[in-house]
Parts: C-alpha cells; sequence; structure tokens
C-alpha cells in the first residue's frame, strides 16, 4: 500500500467514524424528542380528561338544576289547579 492508498483509507476511516458518531447523536436526540413528545402527549391526555370531567359535571348539574325547575313549575300548576278545585268544595 502506497501513501496515497494510506490516506485514502484514512480519509475513509475518518468519515466512517464521523457517520458513525453522527448516527450516534441523532439517535440520541431522536429518543429525547420522543421522550418529551410522550409526556406532552400524557400531559395534554390528562387535561383532556380534567377537561371532560369538567364538561360532565357542568351537565350534570344544568340537569339537576332543569329537573328542580320543572318539579316547581309542575308544583306551581298543580297548587293552582287544587285553589281552582277548593272552590267547588266549600269549606275546604
Amino acid at each position: 500500500m502506497n501513501g496515497l492508498d494510506k490516506i485514502i483509507a484514512q480519509i475513509l476511516d475518518d468519515a466512517k467514524q464521523e457517520s458513525l458518531a453522527i448516527q450516534e447523536k441523532a439517535a440520541g436526540e431522536a429518543e429525547t424528542t420522543l421522550a418529551a413528545a410522550g409526556e406532552k402527549v400524557k400531559k395534554l391526555e390528562e387535561e383532556q380528561a380534567k377537561s371532560a370531567a369538567q364538561r360532565e359535571k357542568s351537565y350534570e348539574e344544568r340537569l339537576r338544576s332543569s329537573a328542580a325547575l320543572k318539579k316547581r313549575q309542575a308544583q306551581s300548576r298543580m297548587r293552582r289547579i287544587l285553589h281552582g278545585w277548593s272552590s267547588f268544595f266549600p269549606g275546604s
């Protein structure tokens, strides 16, 4: 092997080593990015779960409120009906 072949072999070896280092660095950065993305997804899922629970609670409260209003309205109608019938039964 002459001097030129040695230089070419050294350049190729250096390039190979640099390529491996770049690949290792990229793999590490990819793992870090994936881990960060996973954490972000986890936080978003938690926030969505909390939001869904809050919406569910709010909906349940509106249903209860609506039911209570309908109950009061029905009671009011019933009182008016009974009050109207009391005129048919003197002394009641």
